[in-house]
């Protein structure tokens, strides 16, 4: 989707660049993509309460528009897949 010809020149016309997070959650894990500056919380009660929130990690020089992370010959973005206990 992302490095699709039509994707790529619609970026090329816009102004500015933008961060991106997709979560997907299916049963038990947690799936993400995340280009730029985004923070997945996770408010699960079994982790909370040894104080972890956050899964992934901000990224601040990954962008989606007139910079584009995925017209660089090695793209950059981070995806994860967390197992939730029940």
């Amino acid at each position: 989707m992302f490095q699709s010809k039509e994707f790529l020149s619609i970026c090329k016309n816009v102004r500015g660049e933008t961060a991106c997070l997709i979560m997907a959650r299916k049963g038990k894990y947690c799936w993400w993509l995340s280009v730029g500056d985004c923070i997945f919380y996770l408010c699960h009660p079994e982790l909370s309460t040894l104080g972890q929130y956050q899964v992934n990690q901000r990224q601040i020089f990954e962008w989606i528009g007139q910079v584009n992370t995925f017209e660089q010959d090695v793209p950059c973005y981070s995806v994860g897949i967390k197992e939730l206990r029940n």
